[in-house]
């Protein structure tokens, strides 16, 4: 019983620290997709909302286990609508909707990071 309780909680030092990394990349990927639309470089926009969009769907398998699916049917509603904006290449509105979700993302990120509270 020591074992599995051990091993469950390194299990899950292991999974909050991973959390937040890759939370933290996928919101700079954002914010830079967001810079890019700033400037009207729409196709170096389309590749960091990729990377973005990679990044949350490599892990979706791990955070689907950890994570609120609340939340992470909101952030895969506003990556959806994120690429539409892109296409209409309405730069106001895409950069408003990457910090929103910019937002989001880092939230999530910081809900599962290490702690001592997510941990016990």
């Amino acid at each position: 019983m020591k074992r599995i309780l051990a091993l469950l909680l390194a299990v899950s030092v292991v999974v909050t620290g991973f959390m937040g990394r890759i939370h933290q990349d996928m919101a700079l990927d954002l914010e830079q997709s967001s810079e890019c639309a700033r400037l009207s470089d729409w196709d170096n926009a389309a590749l960091f909302l990729d990377r973005a969009n990679r990044s949350w769907e490599k892990w979706d398998h791990l955070r689907s286990c950890f994570a609120n699916h609340q939340e992470t049917e909101a952030i895969d509603a506003s990556l959806a609508a994120l690429d539409v904006l892109r296409q209409s290449k309405d730069a106001a509105a895409y950069r408003a909707s990457c910090a929103a979700l910019t937002k989001q993302v880092e939230a999530m990120g910081e809900a599962h990071k290490l702690t001592w509270w997510n941990i016990f």
